[in-house]
């Protein structure tokens, strides 16, 4: 039986703050510190009032924190959110902003790209707009932060994200455990296509996490998005209570798969509970082969069904036909056609109908990372 109480699903291991320190990036954010940037980073540069950046290509910046951590010359409400912060900084994209002042200095299709993620956000009612006096006594306001990416199509994509390490538990989340396909399952149902002819089909939720619901009595309270700030008649600042899930909210990705999972068995799919919870099968009486498997908000469909040339069903009758009709009805997806790649694994179909499996683009984005295509540095480099 699939679980779909609360109680049943064992909540966070442990807060972010808990992690294990990461590598930093190039730049990472000073704004928690404000003025006291200047003493711990002297080499700290203003880009407003509130934001400060340090480079750390040497790890500078990490070792201060660490030091002001232990010594204590911080206040610990300082010093605490902004070490978890640091610890959990993203990968910036290549060719893609960091800030928002930076997007729109270099214009182009960033503003545009937030524009858009701005009216996903209005059509799915993100947030309703108050005033600081509606914000209940002792809780926190948390940041929506900026995070751009430049897609392999060359689109540009912004993604507005709550700085989800600064929320507290008990206060801002309680659970927040969801599954998440296993590498060992995606192969597996590659392999199944593969041994029974079968086509693998790759459909994506569109800004899957808005797509979720709280459960009752959940909020979180931020600043509106940097950039599109918004006040009331007497110029005071007005907030976001956020009463939906969003990107960087500890329980959104459960609050989505507690949404998807019921949808699924509604449709007649079976949970393989036993083996992977996220792969689910249709027993079809006619043999028609129909088995998903989900990663956060990518579906990977092997089907039997064949389809026409622009991804329809040549039989409509079929279990694949009304799951895709009802899918498109009920939720907000994208069909990206053949499955090319997931969870970095590419896929290549071949004539015979076997598909290989390999990591080729990763594998040279390493080789260039560590300079070993050059040839001067191949002559005498020393890994393996």
């Amino acid at each position: 039986m699939m679980c779909t109480d609360e109680s049943c699903v064992p909540p966070a291991a442990a807060s972010c703050s808990n992690d294990s320190p990461r590598p930093l990036g190039d730049w990472v954010d000073l704004g928690s510190l404000g003025e006291a940037a200047h003493t711990l980073f002297p080499g700290s540069e203003s880009l407003d009032d509130e934001t400060w950046l340090a480079s750390d290509h040497d790890g500078s910046v990490h070792s201060a924190l660490a030091s002001a951590l232990t010594a204590g010359s911080l206040p610990r409400a300082v010093h605490e959110p902004l070490f978890a912060e640091l610890r959990a900084l993203r990968a910036d994209s290549e060719g893609a902003p960091s800030t928002h002042k930076q997007a729109a200095a270099w214009g182009g299709c960033w503003p545009k790209a937030e524009l858009k993620e701005l009216d996903n956000h209005a059509k799915n009612a993100s947030w309703s707009v108050i005033t600081r006096s509606e914000v209940p006594r002792g809780r926190r306001l948390h940041k929506l932060v900026w995070v751009y990416k430049l897609k392999r199509d060359g689109t540009c994509k912004a993604r507005l994200c709550v700085q989800g390490c600064t929320m507290v538990k008990g206060e801002d989340y309680d659970q927040t455990f969801a599954d998440a396909m296993r590498y060992s399952s995606a192969r597996g149902l590659f392999a199944l296509a593969a041994r029974t002819g079968c086509k693998v089909r790759s459909i994506d939720w569109v800004a899957a996490y808005l797509q979720g619901k709280f459960m009752d009595g959940e909020v979180v309270y931020c600043h509106l998005p940097p950039g599109y700030e918004q006040y009331d008649s007497s110029g005071s600042l007005l907030y976001a209570r956020v009463e939906k899930p969003i990107y960087g909210i500890p329980q959104a990705g459960r609050r989505l798969q507690r949404q998807i999972f019921p949808w699924l068995e509604a449709q007649g799919l079976r949970q393989l509970d036993d083996s992977d919870g996220c792969v689910w099968a249709h027993d079809s009486p006619s043999g028609e082969i129909f088995v998903i498997g989900i990663y956060v908000d990518n579906l990977q469909i092997v089907h039997s069904t064949q389809l026409d040339s622009n991804g329809l069903a040549l039989d409509p009758s079929s279990f694949y036909a009304s799951f895709l009709r009802k899918l498109k009805s009920d939720w907000e997806v994208v069909d990206e056609g053949v499955m090319s790649d997931l969870l970095g694994i590419e896929a290549r179909y071949n004539a015979d109908g076997s598909i290989t499996l390999h990591q080729e683009k990763y594998i040279q984005k390493l080789l260039t990372r560590f300079e070993i295509t050059v040839p001067s540095r191949m002559q005498s480099n020393t890994l393996p």
